[in-house]
């Protein structure tokens, strides 16, 4: 009965039908691989979506800044070219005697002001100024006492003295930009248009129209909202779409080398 050879237990446990218990070390070793496997597949699966994300983040500013900013500049360009088109319709008063633009006072001048404004202030036309050639003020709708100044910060004017029209967003900041900022502005659309003599090409003065751009850029305020959003989601769509392909394939990949 004292034996020192040790049996093998195999036989024993399979004609009952039990599970043979594995070592302490072998069990071990396959918990730990399964939890390695584990380890691995998360910090996998981070770093993806990590890295997809901050792409997607990237994607998704420089498509909405380049479709709204493309969307902007051609409601702009639309606006530019419809204000131009309708004060080329006042072909009489831009080419004209040089009476026009000469400083008025009195009667006169309420006479003139009252033309002006039945011609040119729309309920989106904000002031009107006329300059003669010299570059002195000679009429502004908004304040009368300003005439017979002169603006030396205003290279735009000089521009238009130069026989070309001038169109651009101002922010205001100039001199000749006290009366509008007074008023409550903060940005208005500036057009200036030189005025011509009646049979020449003679330049006699210029016009500087103000507009206001509140419609405009309520329109390209909703228009963003509107294309962000669609960006957005059509973007997030397809990152969750991305992602969970990307999961089930890395899981497949995975557990096959584990």
């Amino acid at each position: 009965m004292g034996s020192g050879k040790a049996r093998d237990p195999r036989p024993l446990y399979e004609a009952q039908g039990l599970t043979i218990p594995q070592p302490a070390a072998e069990a071990r070793a396959g918990t730990g691989g399964e939890r390695r496997g584990g380890d691995v597949r998360t910090r996998f699966l981070r770093r993806f979506s990590a890295m997809s994300a901050g792409l997607w983040v990237a994607a998704t500013l420089l498509l909405g800044a380049g479709v709204t900013y493309l969307i902007e500049q051609q409601m702009l360009e639309r606006t530019s070219i419809a204000t131009l088109d309708y004060y080329q319709s006042l072909t009489r008063y831009l080419i004209t005697e040089e009476d026009f633009v000469r400083p008025k006072t009195g009667e006169a001048y309420e006479q003139f002001d009252a033309t002006i404004r039945r011609n040119f202030l729309t309920p989106r036309v904000f002031s009107v100024k006329i300059y003669d050639r010299e570059g002195t003020l000679t009429y502004y709708s908004l304040d009368r006492t300003q005439v017979g100044r002169r603006f030396s910060d205003n290279p735009d004017l000089q521009k238009a003295l130069a026989r070309q029209v001038v169109l651009e967003l101002s922010d205001l900041r100039k001199g000749e930009h006290a009366g509008e900022r007074q008023a409550g502005q903060g940005r208005l659309l500036e057009v200036y248009i030189p005025i011509l003599r009646k049979g020449s090409d003679e330049i006699i003065g210029a016009y500087e129209i103000y507009s206001s751009v509140d419609p405009l850029f309520q329109d390209i305020r909703r228009i963003r909202l509107y294309v962000w959003g669609s960006i957005l989601f059509g973007l997030l769509l397809l990152y969750l779409a991305l992602s969970w392909t990307f999961r089930r394939a890395s899981h497949t990949i995975l557990d096959q080398n584990l």
